[in-house]
């Protein structure tokens, strides 16, 4: 039974909750401020910020597309995102408000 070296890729499916957004991303939170955030201040700045409800449409209208995955480092209990965080946010934002969306 073979496994995967850690520092090759490995596709799977993980739960969202397993998931944290990433602080010292550049892209996103690259200040020494921004890093000291917590995981729900993080969520509020991608919603706010950086236009993470502009993909709530697309995700309910095409699904989360699986060839554009989210990128994560293994942290112990946790993963962080890497790449994604925006889509993170908004899958987070679609299940905090499924009621709104349960027709679609």
């Amino acid at each position: 039974m073979s496994s995967t070296p850690s520092n090759q890729a490995e596709y799977k499916y993980l739960s969202t909750d397993k998931l944290r957004f990433d602080p010292g991303n550049p892209r996103f939170f690259g200040t020494q401020k921004d890093q000291k955030k917590t995981q729900p201040e993080l969520y509020q700045v991608l919603i706010n910020d950086f236009g993470a409800l502009g993909l709530v449409d697309s995700l309910l209208a095409n699904g989360f597309v699986p060839y554009e995955p989210l990128v994560v480092r293994n942290e112990g209990a946790h993963y962080s995102v890497l790449e994604g965080n925006r889509r993170l946010a908004a899958v987070r934002y679609i299940l905090e408000h499924s009621d709104e969306y349960r027709e679609k």
